[in-house]
């Protein structure tokens, strides 16, 4: 099973960049009217600041149709031309650097708020498996998480990972919101605790193994793990 804090927030200095960008203040209040399914909050009164804070994706790196995109809409020629110019070495100038929507929004003072979302998206859900056995506690879930940071690749700033930097940000007491994914198929270890197990990490590291171990601990296994 996995456990997604699917509400993280974008990191203030992200945000503020942003406003900055858009020259938008931050407590400039907008209505969003939506084209389609989105999970952004529309038709609701939202501040700006909270709408980059909770809602936007500020991290992903941009798409290719994020850069038509905006070559579409502005009537800027030289936005048009740079846009254009990027698409063709996409791999190369974004895919390769991480660069984001928000590195274009500052590259391209051309690209307004309602562009910008629609190219940013809204933040999508982050997953991470869970690292404790139901048997230590049934109403307690740990997770394992390691702080993404370093260097940008696009070479503007630091970047921090968006889910891990806030998770790393909360006190004791604080309250986030996420909830459990059931593997399909499951994910689990054999009904037999004495059979013999190779651990092998699939791709989320090093947590589920840690439950894994856990609930072998705790069910006094005979067998080697």
């Amino acid at each position: 099973m996995s456990v997604s804090p699917s509400f993280a927030k974008n990191d203030p200095e992200l945000v503020e960049w942003a406003l900055r960008c858009l020259r938008v203040p931050r407590d400039q209040v907008v209505r969003l009217r939506a084209r389609g399914a989105t999970r952004l909050p529309v038709d609701t009164p939202v501040t700006a600041g909270l709408l980059l804070s909770e809602f936007a994706e500020l991290q992903e790196a941009a798409t290719c149709s994020d850069l038509a995109m905006p070559a579409g809409a502005t009537e800027c020629p030289w936005t048009r031309r740079q846009l254009a110019e990027l698409e063709n070495d996409y791999a190369d100038e974004i895919l390769a650097k991480r660069v984001t929507v928000l590195t274009l929004l500052e590259r391209f003072p051309a690209i307004t708020l309602p562009l910008f979302l629609e190219m940013a998206g809204p933040i999508r859900p982050r997953y991470y498996s869970i690292s404790s056995s139901p048997l230590a506690d049934p109403r307690r879930v740990r997770i394992t998480v390691g702080l993404v940071e370093g260097p940008a690749w696009s070479g503007a700033g630091r970047y921090r990972g968006m889910c891990s930097a806030y998770l790393a940000g909360l006190e004791p007491g604080d309250v986030f919101y996420g909830y459990i994914r059931v593997a399909a198929p499951p994910f689990r270890l054999p009904d037999d605790p004495a059979t013999p197990v190779i651990l092998v990490g699939p791709g989320t590291g090093f947590a589920p193994l840690r439950a894994f171990l856990e609930e072998r601990a705790l069910t006094g296994a005979a067998g080697p793990a």
